[in-house]
């Protein structure tokens, strides 16, 4: 009752007093004293009159104090801050450097801070932080919140002298850590920064600070992403954070800025609150990311990419500018009008450093990062943005990079890309978090290790059991400097084409680069010349002839006459460049996989043309897909594969499906080994029909030259007698340019592109098989005695002929019965397809072949193709198994005499099959002749022949690629129908390993079938799981990993070289068969197949290598075992513990939290089955040392 008399007489005083109250200063000053003594008797006392000032708190008011008792409470507050063991004073404490908060951060208490700040002075800096930090520990231990903060406001009144301030936030201690995962030294740190800033301080630790400063930044950030309860606090910290960022971006900290642009990245991506103008920073963030990108690529070149640290900033700087970017519609327009002189000094340096010579340098993926942020910046910008006058416009970009010293080496420079593969275990997680990408070792600050220890519970990698944490970025990698230079050139062409102009040497460089392939680099440089000839970019008209590509490209091969009224083709125009620069193994390889989805026109790059700008190139593209719908709907694939098998039934229309089903599904990737060698149809069969066009003899009457050149309408009777002499030399040009573009392949070519998925690219062939024809028929070419193969090619081309037209023939009558008007020759949609049938590959690549085959009259293949030709008699000898397998399976189950005969037709029709099947269309022609059963039939034969294992081999690269190529088809006829993945472990379970596989290359082709297997039935029932719901059980696991272990077992490899090869594709089997499990559910667990000594026996010998001890040891760990009488008393169960907690004991790899509890159970179930493990002290010990990495995994312990 005392103590409440006595509070209520003193708040009164205090409270209402206008002048001086000597009471109030009496207690305060008797407060002090007893706080400060050490005399046991005065405790009592003590805790009264604390009691007393703590009521007085609510009440107090700072307008009434006097200098002299704002002295007084600091001289409390440091009393308590040395003793705050009881909780009354800590109460005290907090309240009082709330109180004295506020007279720092009052401009107008400068009468009442001045006194303290002397006595502030002479206790000490250092022992003042000292007592702020005990403060701070103890409020955090209570959990008590502050209005204010002491330490920052005394900073915020004068910051010079807290030099010691940045060791104490430097320390690496649990209870600093703690502070700021509270954020109870946000504030101070804040302030500290903002105002070293604004004082322009030199300090040395101003480095240091910098980095605290990005640790609480991040801290902060991590702590207040949605989902906290504290909204307030939320608001309050990230407006803090916001304002130390948008200083620091403007700050020259080049260090630690990188982390701070990142953070800005996280505040406008992870947390919108309308009280934050994230705008704002997010356009100084990205500004000053183009200051700082010039001045590190600087420094990158001049150490030559030597410094990977380097590097890797400059990298991960181009992937957050470009992230920055991608938010332009947060920029106001002030904004980027007003920078835009900083936008174009980067576009500037990065073109200047991107295009440069990297011959020097390790890897030139950087330098194709500048090349690309150039390009998203010029694809993303508006129209406004390009009219704001001094804005470099992508014309003028053009023009730069045209006539830059290193266009020439840059554009033609081919560099092998860095891509991974999907099973290699060096792949980054998808799902890992942005946030964390970029700061793991990298950061040596705190804040760069609590993220690096994150990472380590990133998601399960799909692919790989290994997760990466070196922070590198995913922006540049891969990337190729001569792709993204042919990209933004096509970029600014699409953009701003009426103000681009290309010389003469320009044009020789980008032609001279191109290899008239289908690879991606010569898609884009194809793209790239057809978009300078549509817009007419170039100095001089481009000519068919001009198009001299390659090794046989003349800079000045331009025609540079000035005459416009010159014909288009020139009478003397010599064709001999097209003919040396032909490859015949290149055709035979565009004949191997030939590439149906070429297109006439280039496609145009959806992420790099901008064709709502180009009307032009947005009707072409348009024109493209019209002409690929129409086709995909004539000609698709019927979901009904079990047609009948007549050659009737193979004559029947395919039902329609929709566009996007098949054509735009179609792939022409590369299967082969090495870069991809097939020329494209689109760009050779233009030249060589303007070849047959250039040297087509002129008729005596114009109207039949048109009708001959362009309809193609044989005529035998058009020669007369007295030709004279010119004719005759020109008829004799015709056959003699025929006969060699048939001896380059130009003509197989052709016949193989009518099955080109591009109505345009089989015009132009069957254009140039009515021209070959003609020539073949022709009375010049009948004379020439040299030309002995021409009645068997005339024989083939005719028969062709014939075939096509009983085929539209048929069509006609098909859609006359229906009721529907035909109208030959129309360009709608709905009736071009009965211009030029699309035959399937099947029938296109034989026909092409043959033709090959005949005209070698010593080809091993020449009598069967020639007799196969002869006995068609319907129809005068017409070729009408277009929709069928000609020839196949009268070859395959051939009845010749001669063995080698027999073998050579056998391995023939299956090279062919293997070659011809490109797509599900081809797939159904062939399940409907029923060839899947009947190659895997005879496998079992070839398994058991000595000298048969050349045709095992092609067996099993044709079984592969009719999964590959057949997609959802082919895995549902062969997986589920035909039950492949159970043929593949029984065909050898009962065999010998070393007799049907005795080479290493055999070996590494049946695990790759096997992966690829498992890889088709795994993509082809996850997608029929999530539509039906249900989750199926990969039954086929056991058996297929046990006969991939076998296989990798057996010894009977010859060299060191060849073990290896069988040990990483087996691994990478055991792998795909793992993460298939994972995807489709886990079967029950019940004994297995292989042997644990087996397993062991695996694991030791994949010790040299991590990645492949890391796949074994995962996917073996989650495969059930069987254990035999020997082992029982053995050291395997010893062994493989050992190598397992050893493993990951040491991390010399990272793994993912599922594989690591998956090793755990596996040891866990040893430890429990042989107790004589639980025995030996040396794996109880090393058990015992990984509970840390069991104690961060949920149910590792256990």
């Amino acid at each position: 009752t005392g103590m409440k008399v006595v509070t209520s007489l003193l708040r009164h005083n205090i409270v209402h007093a206008k002048h001086h109250c000597r009471d109030a200063d009496d207690i305060w000053k008797e407060c002090c004293t007893a706080v400060a003594s050490d005399n046991p008797k005065q405790l009592r006392l003590k805790h009264f009159l604390l009691s007393v000032v703590l009521r007085m708190f609510s009440d107090a008011k700072v307008s009434v104090m006097s200098p002299l008792l704002a002295t007084t409470m600091f001289h409390l507050w440091a009393a308590l801050s040395d003793d705050l063991e009881e909780r009354l004073s800590v109460e005290v404490c907090i309240h009082l450097s709330d109180c004295l908060a506020e007279i720092f951060s009052s401009p107008e208490k400068g009468h009442l801070a001045w006194p303290v700040y002397q006595s502030l002075c002479k206790m000490g800096m250092a022992a003042f932080v000292d007592s702020c930090l005990l403060t701070l520990f103890k409020q955090d231990q209570l959990g008590r919140e502050s209005k204010r903060c002491f330490l920052a406001s005394v900073m915020s009144y004068d910051s010079t002298n807290f030099v010691c301030l940045a060791k104490v936030l430097l320390k690496n201690d649990d209870k600093y850590e703690r502070l700021w995962q509270s954020g109870l030294l946000d504030m101070a740190a804040s302030t500290l920064v903002m105002k070293t800033y604004t004082q322009g301080s030199s300090d040395e630790a101003v480095e240091g600070i910098m980095s605290k400063v990005a640790e609480v930044a991040g801290n902060r950030f991590l702590t207040l992403l949605p989902g906290m309860e504290n909204k307030g606090a939320q608001v309050l910290s990230l407006e803090m954070i916001v304002d130390v960022i948008e200083k620091l971006c403007f700050g020259g900290y080049n260090v630690y800025e990188i982390q701070i642009v990142r953070l800005v990245i996280c505040v406008a991506a992870s947390f919108q609150e309308e009280e934050i103008n994230e705008s704002v920073v997010i356009v100084k963030a990205f500004l000053r990311c183009c200051k700082l990108i010039p001045k590190l690529l600087k420094k990158v070149v001049r150490t030559k990419g030597e410094e990977e640290e380097l590097t890797m900033l400059l990298e991960m700087l181009l992937g957050y500018t470009a992230n920055l970017w991608e938010r332009k519609d947060c920029f106001s327009d002030d904004a980027i009008s007003s920078s835009s002189s900083i936008v174009d000094s980067l576009i500037v340096s990065c073109l200047k450093y991107g295009m440069m010579d990297t011959s020097a340098f390790a890897s030139s993926s950087v330098f194709g990062g500048c090349l690309k942020i150039i390009r998203l910046i010029l694809s993303q910008s508006s129209e406004d943005m390009f009219a704001t006058e001094g804005t470099i416009r992508p014309g003028q970009v053009h023009a730069m990079a045209s006539s830059h010293s290193a266009f020439d080496l840059a554009v033609s420079k081919k560099e092998e890309l860095s891509t991974r593969l999907k099973s290699s275990p060096i792949s980054r997680s998808d799902g890992e978090s942005q946030f964390c990408e970029g700061l793991s070792q990298h950061s040596h600050s705190a804040f760069g290790l609590a993220i690096s220890k994150k990472e380590e519970f990133s998601t399960r990698l799909k692919s790989s059991p290994i997760s990466r944490s070196d922070g590198e970025s995913q922006f540049c990698e891969g990337l190729s400097q001569q792709q993204e230079l042919i990209r933004l050139l096509l970029c600014c062409v699409s953009l701003d084409a009426s103000h681009v102009k290309i010389s003469t040497d320009a044009w020789g460089s980008v032609l001279s680069a191109y290899d008239a392939s289908t690879s991606v680099t010569d898609g884009l440089l194809r793209r790239l010349l057809f978009l300078y000839d549509a817009n007419k970019c170039c100095e001089n008209e481009i000519l068919l002839c001009d198009y001299q590509w390659g090794a046989m490209c003349k800079k000045h091969s331009l025609r540079m006459s000035a005459d416009e009224s010159a014909p288009p083709f020139d009478e003397q125009q010599s064709w001999e460049w097209f003919l040396d620069s032909l490859n015949h193994d290149r055709i035979r390889s565009t004949l191997t996989q030939f590439p149906i989805a070429d297109t006439l026109v280039p496609v145009a790059e959806s992420d790099v043309e901008s064709e709502f700008r180009n009307a032009s190139n947005e009707n072409d593209q348009m024109d493209t897909g019209m002409d690929d719908m129409s086709e995909s709907s004539s000609f698709g694939v019927g979901d009904d594969s079990d047609g009948n098998n007549s050659s009737a039934a193979s004559l029947d229309e395919p039902k329609e499906v929709t566009p996007a089903s098949k054509i735009h599904s179609t792939t022409d990737i590369w299967r082969g080994t090495g870069e991809d060698p097939r020329y494209s149809p689109g760009f050779i069969l233009p030249l060589v029909l303007g070849s047959l066009e250039a040297n087509f003899p002129k008729e005596r009457g114009a109207g039949k030259e048109s009708q001959g050149a362009d309809e193609m309408e044989l005529d035998k009777d058009d020669d007369d007698d007295d030709e004279s002499e010119e004719d005759l030399a020109q008829h004799q040009a015709f056959s003699v340019i025929a006969r060699r573009l048939c001896d380059r392949g130009c003509i197989s070519l052709a016949i193989a592109s009518l099955s080109s998925r591009c109505p345009s690219v089989r015009k132009v062939a069957v254009a140039i098989c009515g021209l070959f024809l003609r020539a073949l028929q022709m009375k010049k070419s009948h004379e020439m005695k040299s030309w002995r193969e021409r009645p068997q090619q005339e024989m083939i081309m005719a028969s062709l002929q014939r075939g096509l037209t009983v085929r539209r023939a048929m069509q006609i009558k098909k859609l006359s019965e229906a009721g529907d008007r035909v109208e030959l020759g129309s360009t709608s949609v709905s009736k071009q397809r009965f211009n030029v049938t699309m035959l399937p590959a099947l029938s296109a690549v034989f026909l092409a072949k043959a033709l090959m085959i005949m005209s070698r009259p010593s080809d091993d293949m020449y009598g069967a193709m020639n007799k196969y030709f002869l006995r068609l008699n319907d129809y005068h000898g017409a070729f009408q198994d277009c929709f069928g397998l000609p020839a196949f399976l009268s070859l395959y189950c051939s009845s010749s005499d001669d063995l080698t005969r027999c073998r050579t037709e056998r391995n023939w029709a299956l090279l062919t099959l293997k070659d011809s099947t490109v797509d599900e269309f081809c797939y159904r022609i062939i399940s409907q002749h029923h060839v899947p059963e009947l190659i895997m039939s005879s496998f079992d034969s070839l398994c058991d022949q000595v000298g048969g294992k050349s045709e095992l081999s092609l067996t099993i690269d044709v079984i592969q690629c009719l999964i590959q190529s057949g997609g959802s088809r082919s895995a549902t006829h062969l997986i589920k129908r035909l039950g492949l993945l159970s043929w593949l472990h029984g065909v050898i379970s009962w065999r010998s390993i070393s007799t049907v596989l005795p080479f290493a290359t055999l070996k590494c082709k049946f695990l790759q079938l096997i992966s690829t297997a498992v890889t088709s039935y795994c993509d082809e029932y996850s997608n029929s799981d999530s539509l039906d719901g249900d989750q199926t059980i990969f039954l086929e696991k056991v058996p297929l990993a046990d006969a991939v272990i076998q296989i990798c077992l057996d010894g009977s490899d010859a060299s060191s070289n060849e073990s290896h090869t069988v040990l990483a594709a087996a691994c990478d089997t055991l792998w795909t068969i793992h993460v298939a499990d994972k995807k489709q559910g886990l079967a029950m667990q019940r004994v297995g197949l292989t042997s644990l000594a087996q397993m062991t026996n695996l694991l030791t010998k994949c010790v040299e290598n991590d990645e492949l001890f890391a796949q074994a040891l995962i996917s073996m760990s989650a495969l059930p075992y069987s254990v035999s009488g020997d082992e029982q008393h053995g050291h395997t169960p010893q062994l493989f513990c050992e190598l397992a907690l050893t493993f990951m004991l040491e991390e010399r790899v990272r793994l993912c939290r599922g594989d690591t509890i998956t090793i755990l159970k596996r040891v866990y179930d040893l430890m429990s089955i042989f107790s004589k493990l639980r025995e030996d002290t040396e794996l109880v010990t090393t058990i015992m040392q990984c509970r840390h990495i069991a104690a961060s995994i949920r149910d590792g312990v256990q």
